[in-house]
């Protein structure tokens, strides 16, 4: 078997089995993960409590819904179960 040959092969192999798997859905929201993940220090970080709050509750929804499409990726579910996530920035009334 030529090396073209076994390109070809490996080529169609590679389009039936994997492409599948990584719709544009999943793309985009591993890479909003990788990214959200990456600056979500800055979130502890800020000084005004309101600001906080409000982006936070904007990112937690971001983030349960890229989870609803995306449910076995490992960064949005590790930033979703970051103990202050719910608690810290929704307390109770």
């Amino acid at each position: 078997m030529s090396f073209k040959t076994f390109q070809k092969i490996f080529l169609g192999v590679f389009v039936v089995f994997l492409l599948p798997s990584c719709t544009p859905k999943k793309i985009a929201s591993d890479m909003t993960a990788k990214i959200m993940a990456s600056g979500a220090p800055k979130m502890e970080q800020e000084y005004d409590v309101e600001i906080a709050r409000s982006a936070g509750m904007t990112l937690l929804k971001m983030l349960e819904t890229f989870q609803y499409d995306n449910p076995g990726n490992p960064v949005i579910n590790t930033l979703l179960d970051y103990p202050g996530c719910r608690t810290e920035m929704f307390p109770a009334s």
